[in-house]
């Protein structure tokens, strides 16, 4: 059985993530990861690009949106 880290957010969510979505797909990849997650904060940016580039290294994708409340 494997496990996939949820809510883990990308440097394109300020302030919540350091990596870029490609490396964290790259590093889930290197580590055998058979699914890549990564939350994105109030609107689905880069998730078209790092789909890609899960389907590339043979991850699948899994897409979150968290929208913070105003």
């Amino acid at each position: 059985m494997t496990f996939t880290h949820v809510h883990v957010s990308s440097a394109f969510s300020v302030h919540h993530g350091t990596r870029s979505p490609a490396k964290l797909v790259t590093m889930a990849a290197a580590h055998s990861a058979t699914s890549a997650a990564i939350t994105h904060r109030n609107g689905p940016h880069e998730a078209v690009r790092r789909i890609r580039q899960c389907i590339e290294s043979a991850a699948s994708p899994i897409v979150e949106v968290q929208v913070d409340d105003a």
